[in-house]
């Protein structure tokens, strides 16, 4: 399986483990009108300062990156501010009862500090990523031309001197000490590999979340 394939299969997964805090923002209210008859209208709608705080506390607890804050953000990107009101002015239109403008200010505010972390960590593990990959393929180069060239150079040596010269058996002996660092060398290389492999799923994972516009907040 490739890194996409498990990828979205983790967030196809993360989807079923949806914060209880963030179900939880979605309440019913109900709304009486008066025309010929009096009716009962109950109408859904979305708690957006519940929705924040649910998500805000959600990427404290498990962190801005984690399968549960991508989800508990998804509801901001998908909220629809109508009657031509957009942004904070329909924020403040609709939920004055709950939370004001300021107030909104201040939860962006909360944010930020958290998004410049991710950033951070993000170019740290960019960076990180890229010097791993130097080393392994310098040393996957090397790697290979000292073991050809230990098996060359005993070829050569019981070519020229017989099997049982001194020359011959120093020089398979290099070559076995030779395969066996390069056996310790080929599980090094496997460790970093997987170190490499899960740093890029990381980084994998933040793009997931820009996809999510979680930093358009």
């Amino acid at each position: 399986m490739n890194i996409t394939t498990l990828l979205y299969a983790s967030v196809l997964a993360a989807v079923s483990v949806i914060p209880i805090e963030v179900a939880d923002a979605f309440v019913f209210n109900r709304r009486y009108t008066h025309n010929s008859h009096e009716c009962l209208e109950l109408r859904m709608q979305v708690d957006v300062a519940g929705i924040i705080k649910a998500a805000l506390s959600t990427s404290n607890k498990f962190g801005v990156a984690s399968y549960k804050a991508i989800i508990a953000w998804k509801p901001i990107d998908e909220i629809d501010y109508d009657d031509g009101i957009s942004g904070k002015a329909a924020y403040k239109a609709r939920y004055d009862d709950t939370l004001g403008i300021e107030d909104y200010e201040t939860l962006l505010d909360e944010i930020k500090p958290l998004l410049e972390k991710q950033e951070l960590k993000t170019g740290k593990m960019k960076s990180l990523a890229k010097e791993i990959k130097s080393i392994k393929d310098s040393r996957d180069g090397s790697s290979t031309n000292s073991l050809r060239d230990a098996i060359a150079f005993a070829r050569r040596a019981t070519k020229e001197f017989g099997i049982h010269s001194t020359q011959s058996i120093a020089a398979w002996e290099s070559f076995d000490k030779i395969a066996e660092d390069e056996a310790l060398h080929a599980q090094s290389m496997t460790e970093i590999g997987c170190l490499l492999e899960d740093i890029e799923k990381c980084l994998a994972l933040e793009e997931i979340h820009r996809a999510l516009n979680m930093t358009a907040v």
